[in-house]
C-alpha cells in the first residue's frame, strides 16, 4: 500500500493537498496515549515512503478509516517530533473517536484535507498538551466546511 499524492509532485506542499495514504498500523513510541492523552495510530513507513520523505513537517487534519469501520476525523503529525527529538520521520494519526482496544495489524487510510501548524518544540509537555488540544478543536472547525466534507465521501475511503 502506498501514498497518494493529489497533484504535481513539484508544486508546493500547500498545492499538494489533499494527499491520501493506506497502509497497516504498527507500533509506535507508546507516548501519545499514555503520556499525552493522544493514542496514535502509526503508519508503517514503508507503506507511504515517497510522501512521508516528501511531505513538508507539520500538523495536518484529514479523514480516517479504520478496517471497515466508519470515517472518522482525524489529526495527524508528519514529522519527528522535535519534543522528543526522534531521528526518524513518523506519521501518527489520532483519530478523534475513542477505541477501547488498541488495533495494530489494522489497516487504516487516511485523506489529509488540511495543514494546521508546524511541529514545533516546546518548553513543556503541558504546553505541547494544549497545543494539541488546539489542533484537535480547529481541525474539528475546518472538516466542518463543504470542502472538507465533500472529501469525506473520496473513494479512497469509501471502497
Amino acid at each position: 500500500m502506498a501514498g497518494v499524492w493529489a497533484a504535481d509532485p513539484n508544486a508546493p506542499q500547500s498545492k499538494r493537498l489533499p494527499f491520501r495514504i493506506k497502509g497497516t498500523v504498527v507500533h509506535g513510541y507508546a507516548r501519545g496515549g499514555k503520556e499525552l492523552g493522544f493514542p496514535t495510530a502509526n503508519f508503517n513507513p514503508e507503506a507511504f515512503k515517497d510522501i512521508l520523505e516528501e511531505a513538508d513537517v507539520g500538523v495536518y487534519y484529514g479523514w480516517a478509516r479504520l478496517n471497515d469501520d466508519g470515517i472518522e476525523p482525524m489529526v495527524m503529525s508528519i514529522g519527528n517530533n522535535p519534543q522528543y527529538g526522534n531521528k526518524e520521520k513518523s506519521a501518527e494519526v489520532h483519530i478523534l473517536k475513542k477505541y477501547t482496544e488498541d488495533f495494530y495489524g489494522a489497516k487504516l487510510a487516511v485523506v489529509v484535507v488540511g495543514f494546521v501548524r508546524d511541529m514545533l518544540k516546546f518548553t513543556s509537555l503541558q504546553q505541547l498538551i494544549d497545543a494539541m488540544n488546539m489542533d484537535v478543536s480547529y481541525s474539528k472547525e475546518q472538516l466542518e466546511t463543504e470542502y472538507a466534507q465533500t472529501l469525506k465521501k473520496d473513494p479512497f475511503l469509501t471502497s
